[in-house]
């Protein structure tokens, strides 16, 4: 690896403007409570290349504790190497912390200021952390991440960019360089090996040296990642601009079959142009920072039913069918795509009435969503089912006309005073 080396501001053009607000509240924050605060990983990797981040994630000397101390609105993610996320409301900012594990000084910062004042604290403080120790710290974080690009850092105290590892050189080259050996760094986390493909078929990325040997050699340890992690790294790829390529690339190396089988079985039988097509239909909505709840339920209920699947009228009957084609997959939405399954059977079948559960609006909006896009000619009948079951989701709010009797009105016809909330002082 090369040598440390630090750039300037007036060597490099990243720009505090093309960095969200929310990741420079962090920043700021932490700055102020006299933190090392750096922006890192594939933000400053996509800032580096002139394109703009989806996700910001940051890094600091100060502990997970007084991290959570520092920003209420946060929670704790992860175990094993646990981060917070921290939330703006509809993005998320991750922040990971430098200390070693056993070290712990306490938070001596007292209490947290609110996140409006982040930018109106503008003097100086001293840090608490010399330029050796910040080196060391920064030295050691480089060294266990996965690949040499994903460790370039972004200091806001003084507008750096901090290269510990000679990554600057590989993101000119455009070369994927793994840290160390790489047959340990995806055996600690074999999500690295998918997060390579994508950086190689996304990013255009050279796999460098034998490492796309390695990944085939290692394809079966994409077992031992959590249900859960699966099931979010499949939905992103499925939901990417280039899914095509990533999905291609991994059946080539072995990793989708092992990942998620009955995907696999789907592409090599109907090929990527209807999974494509399926998938272009479903709209996406944004939750958090991630996929909103919608656009989860539309994905997979589509993607079921690409297999033939002939729905019943029956919800107990669906659970299965749909648990063998997710398999391993720890998706936790699945209970309001059995329902609809089960809804869309008796579309189906001609019958006008459901002995499932109530009809929720989510239900109703999935199956308004495929009747719309893949099976126009049960329209009729949609609109026929939801008028058996009008105490279900689709309600329609009614416009214009006359007030009807009694409608918002209180005694003798009085007009309905809203009662407001008196908030706490």
């Amino acid at each position: 690896m090369s040598a440390y080396r630090v750039l300037p501001r007036s060597e490099h053009d990243i720009s505090r403007k093309n960095i969200s607000q929310p990741a420079l509240k962090v920043l700021y924050r932490l700055k102020s409570k006299g933190y090392m605060a750096l922006l890192v990983g594939g933000a400053l990797r996509d800032l580096m290349r002139g394109v703009q981040p989806r996700d910001y994630d940051v890094v600091t000397n100060a502990s997970i504790d007084q991290i959570r101390h520092i920003f209420r609105n946060s929670k704790t993610i992860g175990k094993r190497f646990p981060i917070v996320h921290t939330y703006f409301a509809g993005d998320v900012i991750e922040i990971s912390s430098l200390k070693p594990a056993d070290e712990d000084d306490g938070d001596n910062h007292g209490d947290a200021a609110e996140l409006g004042d982040d930018h109106e604290d503008t003097d100086e403080r001293e840090a608490s952390f010399t330029c050796d120790e910040q080196r060391q710290l920064l030295l050691v974080d480089a060294r266990q991440r996965d690949f040499t690009i994903n460790a370039i850092y972004y200091d806001i105290r003084n507008f750096e960019v901090i290269d510990p590892l000679g990554a600057i050189e590989h993101l000119e080259q455009r070369r994927l360089v793994p840290i160390g050996d790489p047959r340990v760094r995806f055996q600690e986390d074999p999500v690295r090996m998918l997060r390579a493909l994508k950086l190689s078929e996304r990013h255009g990325f050279t796999i460098a040296g034998d490492l796309e040997k390695v990944i085939q050699e290692m394809a079966a340890t994409v077992n031992e990642i959590g249900p859960g992690r699966k099931y979010e790294e499949l939905t992103r790829i499925l939901l990417s601009e280039d899914a095509e390529d990533v999905l291609v690339r991994l059946r080539q190396m072995g990793l989708l079959r092992r990942l998620w089988p009955s995907g696999d079985q789907l592409l090599e039988k109907l090929g990527f142009g209807a999974v494509a097509e399926c998938i272009h239909a479903v709209p996406i909505h944004y939750s958090r920072g991630s996929y909103a709840k919608e656009t989860h339920t539309k994905l997979w209920m589509s993607l079921f039913l690409l297999t033939d699947h002939q729905p019943t009228t029956s919800s107990k009957e669906e659970r299965p069918a749909l648990d063998a084609f997710l398999g391993s997959l720890g998706m936790p939405f699945r209970t309001p795509i059995i329902e609809a399954l089960a809804c869309l059977g008796a579309l189906r079948q001609q019958k006008g009435a459901y002995g499932g559960a109530p009809i929720s609006s989510e239900v109703a909006g999935m199956l308004e969503f495929w009747v719309g896009s893949f099976e126009p000619q049960l329209s009729q009948q949609l609109e026929h089912f939801f008028k058996h079951h009008a105490g279900g989701g689709r309600r329609r709010r009614k416009g214009g006309g006359e007030r009807r009797p009694g409608q918002n009105t209180g005694h003798k016809g009085k007009p309905r005073r809203r009662r407001r909330r008196r908030r706490g002082n």
